[in-house]
This record gives C-alpha cells, structure tokens and sequence, in this order.
C-alpha cells in the first residue's frame, strides 16, 4: 500500500473513502466512552495541515505505540461528522497505525518568510522608541527575543505554526498603525496617540511565551503550569509596571495607559479581558487583534479550496462555515 503525506490529500473530497497517510502526531488524549472502554483522540499534522483521528475502544497496545512527536503510517477511514473539522472525522482501528521511517524535522510548521515579519517589528520598534511606552516595549521584547521570534502565538485557536507569534504581532501591528493613521487624518492628528498604540500592539501577547509551552521537535504546543496561575494579559501588565520600574517610568501617566492597552486587548470580561477598552487606542487594538485571528483561520481554510465552495468546523461550541467567494482581479487601478 501506498502512503502519502497528510498535507498532499484532500481529506474533505474523501468522505466514504479509506485513506493511507503518513503525519506527525500531536495532543493525545485518551477518554472514556459510554459504552465501556476508552477512545484515543489526537491531532495528525504535517506543517500547517491537521486533522482529528479518533481510535475507538483503543487497546493497551495502541496507547503505549501512539505518542506525541513520533511519525506514524495511518489507515483510517473519512466519515461525515459535522461537529469535526471540514464536516469529517477520521475513523482509525487498532492495528492501523504504526511507526514511520519518515524524519519528523520535515513535519515542522514554521510561518513562510518570518523575515520580513522581523522587519516589520523591527521597522515599528525603531517608530516608537523615543517614547515612554516605545522604550517600555521594547525592553520587553529584547528580554524575551528568543522565544518570542520562534514561538507560536496558540495552541490551535490561530497561528499556531512556529513563528506564529512574531507574524501575529507583526500584522496587528501595522494593521493599528494603519488603522490609527487613517483616523487621525479625519479627526486630527492628536486623536490617536500612535506610538501608544503601537507600542501595545508589540507587547500585547508577548508573555504568550511562558503561557505556552513548547516542543518544536516533536511539534508538541501545550498550556504552561503559568497558564494555570495568570495568563498572557496578566503576566504582560506586570512586565510593563517592572520595565517601567527599571527605566525610571514608573510615575508617567504612559506607563498606566500602555498598560490598559494589554489588559483590555481582548475586550470582552468573558474573553479574559480583566477590563473593556476605555480609550480608542485599546479599542484598535483589539479589533486588529481580533481580525488577524480570523483572517489566519479563514487564509488556513482556503487552502484545497476553490471559489464558490464552503467548510465547516466545529470551533468554540459552535458550527463555523468558511466560504470562499469570486476570486476577483484585486488590481488597484482606479483605487
């Protein structure tokens, strides 16, 4: 029989049919059914594709064989289920999976050119740092440069390939510095303090670092002991009042709004804000936050797809549609 790469199959345009693929596996777990006896569930992946495989009534034997970070040859069968990714699940039995001789390092997930998302930080840093929350930011970001360039911004919401961070942080950054630039041309240019924002759009998940745990050998992405203790919006407000410490800036007023930039980034109570945004730069910058989240989902879902056709996930406790409309010109004359 003949396996292919995961990222090579159009898993979705296979319902009915059986599948030999070769991937990499993440986020095991093992849980008990209804019926007695357990099932195994875990993410397959081959860089920025995953699907769920589900083992029913799994034996001791396939529970010590599957284990995160190891490259495995999959049969499984591609069933209708709306609540799994694409409207699908992917049915394995016991004895249909075992290891690979394919390399795991050609599993790994990284974002295409990360370099110029380092240039585009690089470029905003140097537009704030004569600033009380520009010098604030990016001390922060050199006291946390080596993860912060490598690591993913999630687990799976969004960007969660490695550098996913540093590209996340990039496109809200200059989304908000477009976005703010554009309103200060209609209301005035002190409507939008820009390198407060900015600055904050640097910073906003910088801490995701000691949120997030992560293994990129075994592409392995998992929630911290610190995630259990304070999260990302949190840890980034202590980092801010300790950087400002460390300057001198502990007094200035800046130091107090760059910090309601962070706390508010995600403006909702219930999505973990401990605060709403009170103040128009707070406000940009969780719409831009917000925005690239969904754009990477949307960029990820079109991909094996053609205009006109739809998927669906199941995502937050509800049914998520993508559809993809008329690929249009995009040329920008007349613009």
């Amino acid at each position: 029989m003949q396996y292919q790469r995961l990222s090579e199959v159009a898993v979705e345009r296979n319902v009915g049919n059986r599948l030999y693929v070769t991937a990499i596996i993440k986020n095991v777990e093992v849980r008990p059914m209804r019926t007695g006896g357990d099932s195994m569930v875990f993410i397959m992946k081959d860089k920025d594709v995953e699907y769920e495989g589900r083992v029913f009534g799994v034996t001791e034997e396939t529970k010590q064989l599957v284990q995160v970070g190891k490259v495995y040859d999959i049969i499984m069968d591609v069933r209708p289920y709306d609540k799994g990714k694409g409207g699908i699940s992917c049915i394995i039995e016991n004895g249909w999976i075992k290891e690979s001789t394919v390399s795991a390092e050609s599993f790994v997930d990284w974002v295409p050119d990360i370099n110029k998302y380092y240039e585009a930080i690089n470029a905003m840093m140097g537009f704030v740092s004569d600033s009380i929350p520009g010098k604030i930011a990016c001390r922060i970001l050199a006291k946390y440069w080596n993860k912060f360039s490598g690591w993913p911004a999630a687990s799976g919401f969004h960007h969660n390939s490695l550098g996913g961070l540093m590209m996340h942080t990039a496109c809200v950054t200059e989304n908000c510095y477009n976005i703010g630039s554009h309103y200060n041309k209609i209301y005035g240019a002190e409507f939008i303090n820009l390198k407060l924002l900015i600055s904050a759009a640097l910073i906003h998940d910088v801490m995701k670092v000691e949120e997030l745990e992560v293994d990129a050998g075994n592409a392995k992405v998992e929630y911290s002991t610190n995630s259990a203790l304070e999260s990302h919006i949190i840890a980034g407000a202590i980092e801010v009042k300790l950087a400002a410490k460390e300057l001198g800036l502990e007094d200035k007023q800046e130091v107090k709004e760059l910090i309601h930039c962070i706390l508010a980034h995600h403006g909702k109570l219930e999505y973990g804000s401990p605060i709403v945004p009170n103040m128009p730069e707070a406000m940009i910058l969780h719409y831009a936050d917000e925005m690239d989240a969904e754009m990477w989902r949307y960029n990820k879902a079109f991909k094996g797809m053609t205009e006109h056709e739809h998927k669906v996930e199941w995502l937050n406790g509800s049914l998520k549609v993508y559809y993809r409309p008329t690929i249009g010109d995009n040329g920008l004359n007349g613009i």
